[in-house]
């Protein structure tokens, strides 16, 4: 499929949501994982108490794309996750993440074609306040052609003519089971170490 149809079928699409329980633990345990100190973040008794602007980086929806979305081939990697808060969020509130495809792209290099992926969370709190925006990304490399054939056409062009290794598998590791039985115990050097 080219990137400009996969564009129109599943760019903007909401295709996941999630709801998550904000607690002042997680929050504060969050906050002490990524080095902050301020009180505001590391005490839920702190009148301004609210969670550091990265703590979305911790939500994950059910799915990184649609159901239907079409398998591409290639080696997928992660390509990173950005937080991008909106409003602050505060404990014992419960907020709604909303999964949907921003961005689709394709750039082409030295290790070949790679396919870009963004799925973008948005993070909504009470009254529908969209709190924070979460990208995470994915990249696939296009296999090159060598490693898109597999293994077994590797295996074919290594394979030796028909009748040049007249030995089986079982006589093979007969020949190794007396080998090792023939091996002797190595000695202690009587002269000592390093002599």
């Amino acid at each position: 499929m080219e990137i400009e149809e996969l564009k129109s079928k599943f760019l903007n699409l909401d295709f996941d949501e999630r709801e998550f329980a904000v607690r002042a633990e997680a929050m504060v345990d969050f906050a002490t994982a990524v080095g902050e100190t301020a009180a505001h973040y590391t005490d839920p008794n702190h009148p301004e108490f609210r969670a550091v602007p990265t703590f979305p980086a911790r939500f994950h929806g059910r799915r990184m794309l649609p159901e239907d979305f079409p398998r591409l081939g290639g080696i997928p990697l992660d390509a990173g996750k950005a937080v991008m808060p909106q409003a602050p969020i505060r404990a014992g509130v419960t907020l709604v993440g909303r999964s949907h495809l921003h961005e689709i792209f394709e750039k082409t290099g030295r290790s070949g074609r790679m396919i870009f992926l963004v799925a973008r969370m948005e993070v909504r709190g009470p009254g529908d306040t969209l709190v924070s925006i979460v990208d995470s990304r994915m990249v696939i490399r296009e296999k090159p052609a060598k490693e898109a054939a597999g293994p077994a056409s590797e295996a074919r062009s290594e394979a030796k003519p028909s009748g040049v290794d007249k030995e089986d598998s079982s006589s093979r590791a007969s020949r190794g089971d007396e080998a090792r039985s023939e091996a002797k115990p190595s000695g202690v050097d009587k002269g000592g170490a390093g002599q």
